[in-house]
């Protein structure tokens, strides 16, 4: 399976922001870690092709250590996105 996710948050100068595909809860699958500029939305994309199992699932997540409460922004067909494509 071919894994895509992206997740936009709001502007904040401070701290770092990820996002990670994660594996039955538990397990890291792909990861990707921007650190802020000041007036610019940090928007991450991250990916990974892995052989999924039946009973599997996976999940997308966000976090951020700017130490404040921040919005992921939600705009249609952009952010937050998560896809699964079969391969094969």
């Amino acid at each position: 399976y071919l894994l895509i996710g992206q997740i936009v948050f709001a502007i904040n100068a401070t701290g770092n922001r990820g996002i990670v595909i994660r594996l039955n809860g538990v397990t890291s699958l792909a990861r990707a870690k921007q650190v802020c500029v000041a007036g610019v939305p940090p928007a991450l994309v991250v990916s990974t092709i892995y052989d999924l199992s039946v009973g599997d699932y996976v999940e997308l997540l966000g976090f951020q250590t700017s130490g404040d409460v921040l919005d992921v922004s939600s705009t249609g067909n952009y952010s937050p996105e998560f896809m699964m494509h079969r391969i094969g």
